[in-house]
């Protein structure tokens, strides 16, 4: 059971690591994009026209993808005064009952984001911008990264409930 269960948390990280991965590159080509504008649009008076646009994209990629990476490793922001002062045993029951209620809220988010993806690929919305990116494509990767943060989360839940021994470390809170 338990190499099993290593085999789908090594997958899920993957994933995980694949999202941050994407991210990175977004973030980086969300640079050179910005800068090639304003060269641009300083040096040839020639601004082009589209890169809000894909600039947005890319930032909703990076975040939504990012995400379950950011889990994995225990760095969102947390409040963690009055858990600290709590027994160990007590806040691995803490973070599991906090998880499970977390991962119910981006499940329904999850569904929802399917059933709008789903709404825009039949309905092929685009966008009124000059690109006319049809409108299905951010809402993927929104769709993706909530997927991978569930997966990321019932990782972190089945590793908390599986510890033999009560340790402090990396998850949804530290």
């Amino acid at each position: 059971m338990a190499k099993v269960w290593r085999l789908i948390d090594s997958f899920a990280a993957c994933l995980g690591y694949a999202g941050a991965v994407f991210g990175v590159v977004a973030i980086s080509l969300m640079m050179v994009i910005i800068t090639t504008n304003v060269v641009m649009r300083y040096f040839f008076d020639k601004p082009l026209l589209f890169i809000e646009e894909l600039v947005a994209y890319l930032l909703v990629g990076a975040v939504f993808l990012g995400l379950a990476y950011t889990t994995r490793e225990g760095a969102h922001v947390s409040v963690d005064l009055v858990v600290k002062r709590l027994s160990d045993r007590t806040r691995q029951v803490l973070d599991v009952v906090t998880s499970l209620l977390v991962l119910a809220i981006m499940t329904v988010y999850l569904w929802y984001g399917f059933k709008f993806f789903l709404d825009l690929l039949e309905t092929q919305r685009r966008s009124i911008t000059s690109l006319a990116t049809p409108m299905w494509i951010p809402v993927a990767f929104m769709c993706m990264g909530f997927l991978l943060l569930c997966l990321a989360i019932v990782a972190h839940i089945v590793t908390r409930i599986l510890e033999k021994e009560v340790k402090v470390g990396k998850g949804l809170a530290k």
